[in-house]
């Protein structure tokens, strides 16, 4: 099944914290990736999530996993170093990330980034 990528930015404050969101839509279910600041690299292939980045996955979707190191924390998973995380078509790059499951995948970074494989 390929997901189309769209991305919208917000900028300013207004009664808290705006957030920019992109989201993947596939099929009823959708993939969610927001954070305090989003921006895209020149060439349009890497969007970089900064701040308070959340990703949530629906708990029908399959999702890969790969990191350097990884410990439970708290009911939690922490993945450290090199983590890579793959959703469909989908691929997220960071340093450290945190993931619960609870019905859905929620996976909290402080900055990623992510790129659409082609297929």
């Amino acid at each position: 099944m390929h997901a189309s990528l769209t991305a919208s930015r917000f900028t300013g404050v207004a009664a808290g914290l705006l957030l920019a969101m992109c989201c993947l839509r596939a099929g009823a279910s959708d993939i969610e990736l927001t954070a305090e600041s989003v921006s895209v690299n020149d060439d349009s292939t890497v969007t970089s999530y900064i701040g308070d980045v959340v990703l949530r996955v629906p708990a029908d979707k399959p999702m890969q996993v790969k990191a350097k190191a990884t410990h439970e924390q708290q009911g939690a998973k922490v993945l450290e170093g090199d983590v890579e995380i793959v959703v469909e078509d989908l691929v997220i790059k960071t340093q450290k990330a945190t993931l619960t499951r609870q019905g859905d995948t929620v996976v909290k970074m402080d900055e990623a980034q992510a790129t659409v494989q082609k297929k």
